[in-house]
């Protein structure tokens, strides 16, 4: 027999903003390293816990967080509450900029992908 239809989730009518994960974790915890630099350094540490990674958020350098395995819900939550409980409106406008400008050049790169995509299958 077809299904037509799928099961809902068990988790739907979720406040906005709830972490959900789907899926099959692929390791056993979330690895986070952080590279931090500025003009006379580069500092970059791996394997290190999320409060150690959130400490290092505070200085004047740029500071990169990278988190394998994004399976660990609470982990998530735990790192955006800093910009959920104290929204600054600079950091609302800085976020909403960030989207606008993922969202030009996603409609700048979809069509010259398409493009790519169909001069290699022409070969």
């Amino acid at each position: 027999m077809i299904k037509l239809f799928q099961r809902a989730q068990k988790n739907v009518a979720l406040p906005p903003g709830t972490v959900v994960y789907h899926g099959v974790p692929k390791m056993d915890r979330p690895r986070i390293s952080v590279i931090a630099y500025g003009q006379e350094k580069i500092e970059e540490r791996y394997d290190i816990s999320l409060d150690e990674a959130l400490d290092s958020l505070g200085s004047n350098e740029i500071t990169w967080l990278n988190i394998d395995g994004l399976h660990d819900t609470d982990m998530l939550m735990k790192l955006g509450e800093p910009v959920s409980d104290n929204p600054t409106p600079e950091l609302l406008q800085e976020i909403h900029q960030l989207k606008r400008d993922v969202i030009y050049r996603r409609k700048r790169i979809v069509p010259v992908r398409e493009v790519i995509d169909r001069l290699i299958r022409s070969d």
